[in-house]
């Protein structure tokens, strides 16, 4: 299956590490492009996520297109306050594929729930949310935890 992860932090890297050792084909988009060169090269994301190897399967970009073209789902990981715009550039390239939401918390100036957020910019898509007590250095490195 090819999945889209949107936020290449900790938690989103650790996503696309653990997803990609399941034998999908992941794509890990950055809003950096010199954290992603960073990452390609080091194949690791020493910014945000140390000591954790990414798979050579994992590819990353910056560019939103190539990181949407094709998947099957998209796992948005993106710090609430800065969601809005990340799906402002997410919206052009977004054909109804299924979105999950990886993110916590409130927008600030709104106080929605990120699935609030998603379904203000991109209107009437199919939410699901994975959340639960978890760090992402111990899910990158394979340590068992739990979530819904």
């Amino acid at each position: 299956m090819r999945i889209c992860v949107v936020g290449a932090g900790g938690w989103g890297t650790a996503l696309a590490v653990v997803l990609a050792k399941c034998g999908h084909q992941i794509v890990l988009w950055g809003h950096d492009p010199e954290n992603v060169e960073k990452i390609k090269k080091e194949k690791e994301n020493k910014k945000y996520l140390p000591g954790v190897h990414l798979p050579d399967s994992v590819v990353v970009t910056s560019d939103m297109e190539e990181a949407v073209d094709d998947a099957e789902f998209v796992f948005l990981v993106v710090p609430v306050q800065y969601m809005r715009n990340v799906l402002q550039d997410f919206k052009a390239y977004h054909r109804d594929t299924p979105v999950v939401c990886c993110s916590k918390g409130l927008e600030r100036e709104t106080l929605l729930f990120p699935s609030g957020v998603i379904r203000e910019i991109l209107g009437d898509v199919e939410v699901s949310v994975l959340s639960g007590p978890s760090h992402a250095e111990e899910v990158g490195m394979g340590v068992p935890t739990a979530v819904v």
